[in-house]
């Protein structure tokens, strides 16, 4: 099977940092990757790397529920017809349910942009919020419920 790679961009969509942020995650060396012809690329380990960085999931969370609060407020309304928006609570995850979850979220196409993960102090509640249309959020709650169905 081929790896996929990803690219500066899907980085930025995946997380919801901006460009500077992550290229000064690259400075830092707290995300590896590589160039081909000038371009960053990265791996799927890069980014599962990044995610068990210490303090990432602060610099997420500052994004958290931006794209809630945008939808509540009707702000970057899409061309869909419908769309909606959906918080999950994940408690006392295993570290596999866990790595699950992250895997997931990290392979969802640049096109989705309206989801982010927060990883709450305690470090037993991760908070997923999702928005798009129907169909989507049914797709990633479904994917989601079975890691945590199959992981019991």
């Amino acid at each position: 099977m081929e790896e996929k790679y990803y690219t500066l961009e899907d980085i930025m969509a995946i997380t919801k940092l901006s460009e500077r942020t992550i290229r000064r995650y690259i400075a830092s060396g707290k995300l590896k990757g590589f160039k081909v012809g000038g371009e960053w690329r990265f791996t799927q380990k890069h980014l599962e790397n990044l995610f068990e960085e210490k303090n990432f999931h602060k610099d997420i969370a500052a994004q958290a529920g931006k794209e809630v609060n945008d939808f509540l407020r009707r702000a970057n309304v899409q061309h869909e017809d419908v769309r909606g928006c959906s918080v999950l609570d994940f408690k006392n995850l295993s570290k596999k349910q866990h790595a699950a979850i992250r895997l997931i979220v990290s392979r969802i196409p640049s096109k989705h942009h309206g989801i982010t993960m927060k990883l709450y102090p305690e470090g037993d509640t991760l908070r997923i919020s999702m928005v798009g249309g129907i169909d989507y959020l049914q797709e990633m709650t479904h994917e989601l419920y079975k890691v945590v169905q199959a992981n019991d």
